[in-house]
């Protein structure tokens, strides 16, 4: 039990930063070509649409927690449950969103100190 749980949580840190690192990317390149070629425009870029992907995130989250609280039959309940064990999606789409929030929230930091 202990192990599936503590392999869930890496899973899913490792979704997280995946997402993250795809937002980071993606908008990085948005943002310096958007900025005339400028690195910081493409920081700073980056770094709101990761604040905005993490806080949506967690927004939905709210929002399936407020509205889906009877619990319906999943039709994808089983394939869920081969790639997490233990959690369920809801944790995942939480403990994701905050990684990406983390993620933002330390480049904020290394940009403070540039």
């Amino acid at each position: 039990m202990i192990q599936n749980i503590v392999r869930d949580s890496m899973k899913t840190i490792g979704l997280g930063l995946a997402a993250g690192a795809v937002l980071f990317v993606a908008a990085w390149i948005a943002g310096t070509l958007a900025g005339g070629l400028d690195v910081t425009a493409g920081l700073e870029t980056a770094r709101a649409v990761m604040f905005i992907g993490g806080a949506l995130g967690l927004f939905v989250l709210a929002g399936s927690n407020l509205f889906f609280r009877h619990k319906q039959e999943w039709k994808h309940k089983d394939a869920w449950k081969k790639i997490f064990p233990v959690f369920s999606y809801k944790v995942v789409l939480g403990i994701a969103s905050l990684v990406v929030l983390i993620m933002a929230s330390a480049l904020d930091y290394v940009m403070y100190y540039l």
